[in-house]
């Protein structure tokens, strides 16, 4: 779970760096990049943004502005 507001999670590329399992966002202004999650990612949050994220499982956003 990602819990704090602006926190950016950068990752050395897709299949590089892997999350196991789904994924929270539930703070602010978050950037995920460069990363492989392989569950699903649910947003509960504004202005989530996962840039060259690759989401095996889907995203399911709760929030506004969201950018996947």
């Amino acid at each position: 779970m990602i819990s704090p507001n602006k926190v950016t999670l950068i990752g050395a590329g897709p299949g590089s760096t892997v999350i196991e399992g789904n994924l929270t966002i539930t703070g602010n202004n978050c950037v995920l990049q460069n990363l492989t999650v392989t569950g699903q990612v649910v947003i509960r949050a504004n202005n989530a943004n996962l840039r060259g994220a690759q989401i095996l499982g889907g995203v399911v956003s709760e929030g506004n502005n969201n950018v996947w």
